[in-house]
């Protein structure tokens, strides 16, 4: 009974360990990855800036009340008399205000924010993918890196094997020790190779953990599908270029500096705009008439329309135009070089893949010959017809063989999510 309970609980001890696989992995990264709340945060502020120019265009109603006591001399309202005593007074007004037309700097500066807005979401969509490519490759990293240290503890154990295989012939008087210290030495460093394999696997699952913005744990499985787009639909550059966050970002921020440019110019412009007011008054100077008789008596009103015509304001407005229309050409300097780097990292990334891809296709036919050598050889070995030099040589082939082929598969697959990226915006 014991042993069944010992046997449940190794066989329960997985089910502790968390499965992450590269689209966790992406999604843990975007949603703690400080630069892309940064990002989030500058599209909510900008958002709420383009809310409160908005607000701006509506009417302003406002109502007051107004309760006060006068002492000293002054003027009764009611009799036009000098008068030296207290008195209490209320008043109450509502008044209104609304522009009616103020130069469009309000649908300019609107419509500004509205581009700067646009533009802070493709800036956001822009840093998710550059924290999305950043943990594509140390995802990759991490899966080449397990299995080369997979693959440096199976050499360790051939190691192994062959000493015990040299240690029978020894005891034979098939073979000198000669040979088991050369492979007692190959041992060395192969256990060597497993420490330094050992080491760039925790640093590369390390590297996964630092790019979720996540404390570091071992306690984990990385599970991979390996689905591969073997081909691409041709596109020209043009075409991938306009799909492309960061180029839309600059899009939208040089429109919005042409609306901000119309913005200042409309403040040389006449501004009209639709006010009025009511109100009522008492006064307790007045004893023939009650409080509610006082309100009526005085209650009026006024509407008005004010018109504001600019003489002087070219010389105050004239430099703020000059400072967006300089504002605007550093945009346009900026949006040349985003293309000019987004140009040279899709050609370089169709390339890498292109090569990645035939090193991969050549990596595996190199192994191919590699194992067929290495087989020959280890029963010529075997059968006391070669020596240890030339079975180590050949194995020493494998082994960068199949390092050359692990590299070169994680490598393409890397460069093909990260086209990906680039033709459609996501990692298939």
């Amino acid at each position: 009974m014991a042993r069944i309970i010992l046997l449940l609980s190794i066989l329960s001890l997985p089910a502790f360990a968390q499965t992450y696989n590269l689209e966790k992995c992406i999604s843990l990264a975007l949603a703690n990855h400080t630069e892309v709340k940064n990002a989030q945060l500058s599209l909510d502020q900008v958002a709420n800036i383009s809310k409160q120019t908005k607000s701006q265009t509506f009417p302003d109603f406002s109502a007051g009340l107004y309760q006060g006591g006068n002492f000293g001399r002054s003027i009764d309202r009611f009799t036009n008399d000098y008068i030296d005593q207290f008195y209490n007074n209320t008043f109450g007004s509502v008044q209104f205000n609304m522009p009616l037309y103020a130069g469009l700097s309000n649908k300019s500066q609107i419509e500004a924010l509205k581009n700067r807005e646009m533009a802070a979401f493709e800036n956001l969509r822009a840093t998710k993918n550059k924290i999305t490519r950043a943990v594509i490759v140390a995802f990759m990293t991490y899966l080449s890196d397990r299995e080369l240290y997979a693959l440096s503890q199976k050499q360790e154990e051939i190691t192994k094997k062959q000493i015990e295989f040299i240690q029978k012939k020894i005891d034979s008087g098939l073979a000198s020790k000669i040979e088991l210290f050369q492979l007692q030495s190959q041992l060395g460093l192969n256990q060597l190779s497993v420490l330094d394999a050992n080491l760039r696997l925790k640093g590369s699952l390390l590297g996964i953990f630092q790019t979720m913005n996540l404390a570091y744990q071992e306690n984990i499985v990385i599970d991979f599908n390996e689905i591969l787009v073997e081909n691409y639909e041709p596109k020209t550059l043009e075409e991938i270029l306009e799909t492309q966050a960061e180029k839309k970002q600059y899009e939208f921020l040089l429109k919005s500096a042409d609306y901000a440019i119309r913005t200042e110019k409309a403040a040389k412009l006449p501004k009209l705009s639709l006010g009025g007011d009511y109100g009522l008054f008492y006064a307790s100077t007045n004893k023939e008439r009650s409080f509610g008789q006082q309100l009526n008596d005085t209650r009026n009103g006024s509407i008005n329309l004010n018109l504001r015509i600019p003489i002087a304001s070219n010389f105050k407005v004239k430099p703020l135009i000059e400072a967006q229309k300089i504002q605007k050409l550093i945009l346009e300097n900026n949006y040349r070089t985003v293309l000019l780097n987004l140009s040279n990292q899709i050609e370089m990334a169709l390339m890498q893949y292109k090569m990645t891809k035939e090193r991969f296709q050549k990596s595996k036919e190199i192994l191919e010959i590699s194992k067929t050598s290495a087989d020959f050889v280890q029963k010529q070995f075997e059968s006391g017809l070669v020596s240890i030099e030339s079975l180590m040589l050949v194995k020493n082939a494998l082994e960068r063989s199949e390092i050359n082929l692990i590299q070169a598969k994680y490598r393409m697959h890397q460069e093909s999510k990260i086209l990906d990226y680039f033709y459609n915006g996501n990692a298939n």
